[in-house]
């Protein structure tokens, strides 16, 4: 008898558990449904401002905060790195990325793309309405997009930045999701960015990731003196091992959206290996990690190396 009344208990466990899930996963559904809805509105704001011919002029980059720029002039080395991990403040020092660039990157990108000649409108609305980005956007599940648009064209943002960038401002509304962005094309110059290659997107992911207000509970305690010395010196696997270490510390629940625009910028080739080395981190984690994790790299340029990392059905083609 008391066999059985630990076997009824065990059942019952179970099928709490089962239920919790299935609650969850119709939670993370909903959710994900509303940011669909959300993105559809978006652009249907858009194609009226295109139609009474809005035409907003482009702004140029603010200067870094005053508060960065406290943090660049303070002082830190690897020696100082206590044993619970550096601070927030000496790894925001030694990736040499602003929190706030991002926003800045996509404020500057939504500007531009009112202005979009007819062919960019014409490709972003292509686009827009793909099956794989309705079923990437739409997807409860981790999925990869790569969007390719064959094009001479050589402006710093093209007709997928304003699409990828409407996804991350979109996602950057609701508090569950955690939106980061890159945009290569407005990261190539040396006097503006320490590193404008691979080693600056991950920085600036980090970066990102460290900076989302609903997540400020990451532990820094994995980085040691010999990693912080990578990082110092923005050593790819530094910069792999950190961003992993801290995307696997998110809870189940959270919606991670990676948005990487422009790979092409960085396909020259002394750029090139970095940058297929950090998509395949970023392809890898996207089934790695316990939260849903949601890829999308988009290329306007003739070179498509990064490409070989996704499968064929994760590539949509956009006509000149």
């Amino acid at each position: 008898m008391q066999e059985e009344n630990g076997s009824s208990h065990g059942r019952v466990v179970e099928a709490s558990r089962q239920i919790r899930a299935l609650e969850d996963q119709a939670s993370l559904v909903e959710t994900v449904h509303g940011l669909f809805q959300n993105f559809d509105h978006k652009c249907q704001l858009l194609l009226h401002q295109w139609e009474r011919g809005g035409d907003i002029i482009a702004q140029q980059h603010a200067q870094t905060n005053q508060q960065l720029e406290r943090i660049r002039r303070a002082i830190f080395t690897p020696g100082t790195v206590s044993r619970q991990g550096p601070s927030f403040q000496q790894l925001v020092h030694v990736l040499r990325a602003s929190p706030d660039t991002a926003a800045q990157d996509l404020q500057w990108i939504l500007q531009e793309g009112m202005s979009l000649p007819t062919k960019g409108q014409a490709q972003a609305n292509f686009l827009k309405e793909t099956p794989q980005f309705h079923a990437w956007l739409a997807s409860a599940e981790p999925c990869c997009l790569f969007a390719q648009a064959d094009t001479a064209d050589d402006g710093l943002i093209s007709a997928l930045s304003l699409v990828s960038g409407l996804v991350s401002e979109t996602m950057r509304s609701h508090s569950e999701v955690l939106s980061l962005h890159y945009a290569c094309g407005l990261h190539t110059d040396r006097y503006r960015d320490a590193h404008p290659d691979a080693q600056g997107v991950l920085q600036h992911l980090i970066v990102q990731l460290l900076s989302t207000p609903q997540y400020r509970m990451f532990s820094l305690a994995f980085v040691d003196e010999a990693m912080f010395e990578g990082l110092r010196n923005a050593g790819m696997d530094a910069l792999c091992a950190v961003f992993e270490g801290l995307l696997y510390q998110l809870p189940h629940r959270a919606i991670v959206v990676l948005v990487v625009d422009g790979v092409s910028f960085y396909g020259t080739e002394d750029k090139v290996k970095g940058m297929c080395d950090a998509m395949s981190m970023l392809i890898h984690l996207v089934g790695e990690t316990n939260c849903l994790v949601k890829l999308l790299v988009t290329n306007s340029g003739m070179s498509d190396y990064v490409r070989t990392g996704f499968h064929e059905e994760e590539v949509v083609w956009i006509a000149d």
